[in-house]
């Protein structure tokens, strides 16, 4: 999202390639779509009537002109380019291709193809701006050991000159930011707060510095650069040689990775992985060059660390945890939570019965607690072993518990606030054999048969398992995953056929008869760009839908029956967590180590969340 502050509009760009511009009230000026996808970078130029993207899955930078005809707004590609890595000398010309490694040795390197999990590193164009004279300067990732680029480009998208980015001699240190040109300079922030300052007309570098707390972002303030540390709340001002002038603290300090000014030198937004927040810079004096005190005037933060289990009940009260002990509550429509408390220990599951939410720890401790009547939640039991899934039977009385020794636990409630819940089953179900030993193999998902019978689990040792849920006696064992087994889930659809689909690692989905347990589908999505592994599946036996999120935050649809992909979509920015459907299968709720809780529809005619 970029604020145009020559033409006064807002212009938004997504993952899944849609541009749109928009009011000062948000009314819809534009909507356009762009030739590619996974846009994950935007530019304004100075004077606001281009505006650059980088997106797609061969990375490329793109330009558009902005105008205004009779009162329509149009927007028109200008040019666009990809990254070129040729093996002698990278100025001499552009290339329309990403080209692999070409000598056996860096091949080495590379991983292993036949990983169920490899996917290969590309060199991507990780961020681009424009100077003031319309020149574009796209900054170029490189992998296997190589030096990252500046490349720039004239107006008109001819390439002009690169320049290797040496962050003190760490060829492996990750480009983080770019700052916008100022005075001729701009700088590009590494991995350990290491920024390179350059000229932007020809990309000599000017100075080095590194930045106070391991800086991961910088904008310019008047002639200094402000950098902001990751973690400590230090707020560091540089010349453009590269010299400390001044530095304060009392910033916030939650993993900082964005800065825009809300009124220059005055006010500023800055903006964590898990948090945003305003910051006023205050003076002694109005003519003072530096600020003497930081005052944090507002502050959103919900989840801190690494959101993890989400659930949704009867009245769509969207339930969620993490890993620093947060539990939040939240009603349909409303970003702030309604409830929210503190367990000392990380959450990894969370579901509801009836007005009660239920909490798993790592801890081996299961919370309960009655939002909006207790302060905070009580010990319903404890677990030799930390709680990573849980589900209830179908009638609400019994609740099976996976645990990460492997044992697979069921525990009576009655009733639901019962202060000694009954032990029904204790089974020890997954573990892996080395030589003579057994080592215990977490569960990662559990769920019951429709009938209630029985209960399946999904473990790391690649096997989902379905056990009877009186006697705990094994039924069946499923094989046919290649890594961990991470999600599971047995229903019956609309069509009255029973359906058990698993997902795992090893980047596929396995949809079997609810009965026989022999395969229908298997599901592959490695077409789907970038690393990840599946971490959770459900089906919704309404539409006949499966749903399935993956570890760099998509969401992946298929008809169940057909076996058909419906869409994919990205929905957060980093690992989902959590995936669940509330209880008429209208609407599903996720939850992600960005720490951003979503809830959503999904349009099946259109195939759009």
């Amino acid at each position: 999202m970029l604020h145009n502050a020559h033409l006064n509009v807002v212009l938004t760009a997504c993952y899944s390639g849609e541009i749109k511009l928009w009011s000062p009230t948000w009314e819809l000026l534009l909507n356009s779509k762009a030739k590619v996808g996974d846009i994950y970078f935007a530019d304004w130029s100075t004077n606001g009537d281009q505006v650059l993207f980088c997106g797609g899955e061969d990375s490329v930078v793109i330009a558009y002109d902005l105008m205004k005809s009779n009162e329509k707004w149009e927007i028109q590609e200008k040019w666009s380019v990809t990254p070129q890595t040729p093996k002698n000398s990278p100025d001499k010309a552009i290339m329309n291709c990403v080209q692999t490694e070409e000598t056996e040795v860096r091949g080495k390197n590379k991983g292993n193809p036949s990983s169920s999990t490899y996917v290969e590193q590309k060199d991507y164009y990780n961020m681009a701006i424009f100077t003031p004279q319309n020149k574009v300067i796209a900054l170029l990732q490189r992998h296997h050991n190589n030096f990252s680029e500046a490349h720039l480009y004239s107006e008109s998208g001819n390439f002009l000159k690169s320049q290797t980015l040496d962050p003190l001699g760490d060829s492996k240190a990750s480009l983080l930011c770019v700052s916008p040109c100022h005075n001729g300079i701009f700088a590009v922030g590494f991995q350990g707060g290491i920024f390179i300052l350059l000229n932007e007309n020809d990309l000599s570098v000017t100075s080095f510095l590194q930045a106070t707390g391991s800086a991961q972002v910088a904008m310019w303030h008047g002639n200094y650069l402000l950098a902001v540390s990751y973690l400590s709340g230090i707020f560091s001002w540089w010349t453009s040689s590269g010299e400390l002038v001044h530095e304060i603290r009392g910033g916030p300090t939650n993993s900082i990775i964005h800065l825009n000014w809300a009124v220059p030198g005055k006010a500023l937004w800055v903006g964590g992985i898990m948090s945003l927040h305003y910051v006023s810079l205050e003076y002694n004096n109005p003519e003072d060059k530096f600020p003497v005190q930081l005052k944090e005037n507002q502050s959103i933060k919900f989840l801190e660390v690494t959101g993890c289990g989400v659930a949704v009940n009867d009245a769509d009260l969207v339930l969620a945890g993490d890993f620093t002990g947060n539990i939040c509550v939240w009603e349909k429509g409303k970003t702030d939570p309604i409830f929210r408390t503190k367990y000392e220990s990380a959450i990894r599951c969370l579901t509801w019965n009836n007005n009660y939410a239920f909490i798993g720890c790592l801890d081996g401790n299961l919370l309960r607690w009655l939002p909006g009547n207790d302060s905070h939640p009580s010990t319903a039991l404890t677990c030799i072993g930390g709680i990573l899934t849980m589900a209830w039977s179908h009638d609400l009385s019994s609740l099976a518990i996976g645990l990460d020794t492997g044992n697979l636990c069921l525990y009576r409630f009655q009733p639901v606030n019962s202060p000694e819940p009954e032990e029904l089953l204790n089974v020890r179900a997954h573990f892996v054999k080395r030589g003579e030993q057994e080592l215990a193999a977490e569960i990662w998902s559990v769920c019951w048969s429709p009938c209630g019978s029985m209960i399946a689990t999904a473990s790391e040792d690649q096997t989902a398992c379905v056990w009877n849920s009186v006697s705990g006696q094994k039924i069946e064992t499923l094989t046919g995953h290649t890594t961990a087994v991470t999600s599971i889930d047995w229903k019956e659809m609309a069509n009255g056929e029973l359906l058990l689909a698993t997902c795992a690692d090893d980047r596929t989905v396995h949809i079997r008869d609810g009965v026989t347990f022999q395969m229908k589908h298997l599901l592959d999505t490695k077409d789907i760009h970038g690393w990840y592994t599946l971490t959770y599946l459900s089906l919704n036996p309404v539409k006949n839908w499966c749903l399935c999120s993956t570890q760099n935050g998509r969401l992946v649809l298929w008809d169940c029956l057909s076996g058909e992909r419906l869409g994919c979509w990205k929905m957060h920015a980093g690992s989902i967590e959590g995936l669940v459907w509330n209880n008429n299968y209208t609407e599903c709720a996720t939850v992600s180590s960005d720490c951003v809780v979503n809830m959503f529809s999904v349009n099946e005619f259109h195939c759009k969340l």
